[in-house]
């Protein structure tokens, strides 16, 4: 791995910390500030947008990656940039006009995310452009703007006394949008309309699987939160919510490696098969490593009374659930590498396969080991999920790349 690439590795990482940080600041000051009640209608439509924003990036932001791979992209850009525009005020209607109709604090939290969705989804595609064009530090400085102005927002919002839910997303959101224009400002890419429907012919093949892919990951994730609970009660739920708020690091170092290795891959056009098998074998493997360390502290290092600080009561319940969900998080490392490597060959109809085969695994295993041992079992049902597919992936890629040598 040359200089250059470690550096941008380095400011990718940094990125997806800031989103990270962004996304947690806003939920511990509403979590500090409203009742219990509060908190959880708050985080059912947090969770909302967490949905839409990972549609978009199957729908619009890795499309773009893919299509754009060893070109500049400009053309592209623009039309991405108004397919996302689009999606935006669609989800700003649909969600808005909910909020609209369902009133009280939920609706007035509905409207505000709703009026942000152009922006919040804007904001997020600046980046992946900054990314892909090789400025993972300008995409790290984007962060950082909507940081500053959201804890200004909050600043505002504690001198005001609007300790309301709405009050402080709506500071967060003013966060985002202001993020969206220093993004316009970093790139100057402009909507244009006139050939994004082509684009989105041209790249259906591609697209429409890596979509479906993600509604079948998601829709097994509910369904697993959903049947733990009916055989194992929900503080099984909570024990397993628990661990993985602990481990939320290794999901946003995760994200980070996939979204850096797909463009690293695709930067100069289809990678040779030897450069992204090496490639995909020193970033993941890495990531593995730093999977191991930080699950072992936690789980094994860590004082007790941290863990109790922490997650209170719930950490004599979680404490249980982080070595078997920091397995579920190396293996899932170690399986993410042959996934973007057959992103970056168009491969999303194998990738789809396999995605839901383990979807349906995932909720097996997570669910027998609950009836097994609870939240405890329910881990180790997941990490034993993701360890087993670990093979298959190997041979599935195995079989794609083969005739490309």
């Amino acid at each position: 791995m040359t200089k250059q690439t470690r550096n941008r590795a380095l400011w990718n990482l940094a990125d997806q910390g800031l989103s990270s940080l962004s996304n947690a600041a806003l939920a511990i000051v509403i979590a500090r500030a409203v009742s219990p009640g509060k908190f959880g209608e708050f985080a059912v439509v947090f969770a909302l947008y967490g949905f839409l924003l990972g549609l978009a990036k199957s729908l619009i932001g890795t499309p773009y990656v893919l299509a754009t791979s060893g070109g500049d992209g400009v053309r592209e850009g623009r039309w991405s940039v108004w397919l996302t525009c689009l999606l935006g005020w669609v989800l700003m209607v649909l969600i808005g006009g909910t909020g609209l109709l369902v009133g009280g604090s939920l609706g007035a939290v509905l409207v505000v995310f709703g009026a942000g969705m152009p922006v919040l989804l804007l904001q997020d595609f600046w980046r992946t452009v900054l990314i892909a064009r090789g400025r993972p530090a300008g995409a790290a400085l984007n962060g950082a703007v909507w940081i500053l102005v959201a804890v200004a927002g909050f600043w505002c919002c504690h001198r005001m006394n609007w300790d309301g839910s709405w009050h402080l997303s709506a500071a967060w959101v003013t966060g985002g949008g202001v993020g969206a224009l220093f993004g316009l400002w970093q790139l100057g890419l402009t909507p244009e309309r006139a050939g994004a429907w082509s684009m989105v012919r041209r790249d259906w093949g591609v697209t429409k699987w890596l979509s479906r892919e993600y509604m079948a990951v998601l829709g097994a994730q509910q369904a697993m939160w959903f049947l733990i609970p009916l055989v194992a009660g929900a503080a099984a739920v909570g024990a397993v919510r628990g661990g993985l708020t602990l481990l939320g690091p290794l999901g946003t170092l995760s994200m980070a490696a996939n979204t850096f290795l797909l463009t690293e891959l695709v930067r100069d056009g289809t990678p040779k098969v030897e450069y992204a098998r090496r490639t995909a074998m020193t970033i993941m493997g890495a990531l593995c490593l730093l999977c191991t360390v930080w699950g072992l502290f936690i789980g094994m290092i860590m004082p007790n009374d941290w863990g109790v600080a922490l997650l209170g009561d719930t950490w004599a319940t979680a404490n249980g659930t982080i070595i078997p969900l920091t397995l579920f998080f190396v293996a899932l490392c170690a399986g993410n590498g042959p996934l973007v490597v057959m992103r970056a060959f168009e491969e999303t109809k194998r990738t789809f396969r396999v995605s839901v085969a383990f979807g349906l695994a995932t909720i097996v295993f997570s669910v027998a080991g609950a009836i097994w041992g609870a939240g405890e079992g329910a881990a180790w049902g997941r990490g034993l999920s993701a360890l087993v597919f670990v093979p298959v992936w190997l041979l599935v890629l195995s079989g794609s790349l083969r005739g490309r040598e």
